[in-house]
């Protein structure tokens, strides 16, 4: 099963929601607390990384924005099974995940084409501890 090359139809309301986030925003000063606004480029950049993803995966994905102008999507079963990626302007991907009571994974990549394998198979792993379907 290749990763990138699934349809998103069934990830729809998650790039609604990420939509939703990002045109409330996009302005200085979002969160009242001086937060920058997110640039266009990251949404662009946000989004396709979302239908980048097979789409059993984006369909599970919680979108939300940071204080410092990047998009997040997030993943969480529980406190033991959950992954963060932050996604900048520069098509730069920071992500921070718990894969067991013990296990924490944490790096960087970069995307255009296709996502990285590594942070798939993390998303995958997270998902596979998920008892509510």
């Amino acid at each position: 099963m290749e990763p990138n090359r699934h349809p998103t139809q069934h990830a729809q309301p998650s790039a609604d929601k990420l939509r939703d986030v990002y045109h409330e925003c996009r302005e200085h000063d979002w969160d009242g607390h001086d937060a920058l606004p997110v640039p266009e480029a990251t949404f662009t950049n946000a989004n396709a990384f979302l239908k980048l993803l097979p789409a059993e995966l984006a369909a599970k994905a919680d979108p939300g924005a940071e204080p410092d102008g990047d998009l997040t999507l997030e993943w969480y079963v529980n406190t033991d099974y959950q992954i963060s990626i932050s996604i900048d302007a520069q098509s730069c991907l920071h992500f921070a995940a718990s894969v067991g009571p013990h296990r924490k994974r944490r790096g960087a990549d970069s995307f255009s084409e296709r996502v990285p394998q590594d942070v798939v198979d993390i998303i995958t792993e997270v998902l596979e501890h998920d008892r509510s379907e």
